[in-house]
């Protein structure tokens, strides 16, 4: 069971970073996207640029099999999400995002508990 919870963190702290990268992508090559954001997109792109550096940290820490790893799992993806609330406008991408982000955290706190 350990080892399937620590690939599907792996897999979804990979799916976050590539998320995180391809929002900045769309948003400056899709002006027409910008609209769903309360903030500049420039403030939004710095956003999701320090998510994903400080996440590609975490996959780091996780792929080492380290406790810290986990554990900044959850310490980025939190504020994060919080911070979302502040920089969407639509409601229902905030939900989608609160599930996400609610995996994420179970299944790095699932594997911080396994880690000896």
């Amino acid at each position: 069971m350990t080892d399937r919870n620590y690939k599907i963190l792996m897999i979804l702290i990979a799916l976050t970073i590539i998320g995180e990268i391809a929002s900045i992508a769309i948003w400056y090559s899709q002006p027409d996207m910008r609209m769903t954001l309360i903030v500049d997109y420039a403030t939004a792109s710095v956003a999701a640029a320090v998510a994903a550096v400080l996440n590609l940290v975490a996959l780091i820490g996780v792929r080492r099999k380290s406790k810290w790893g986990s554990l900044l799992v959850i310490a980025v993806s939190i504020p994060n999400r919080i911070l979302g609330l502040f920089l969407f406008e639509s409601p229902v991408s905030t939900g989608v995002f609160a599930i996400w982000t609610g995996l994420l955290v179970i299944f790095a706190y699932m594997n911080y508990r396994d880690i000896k």
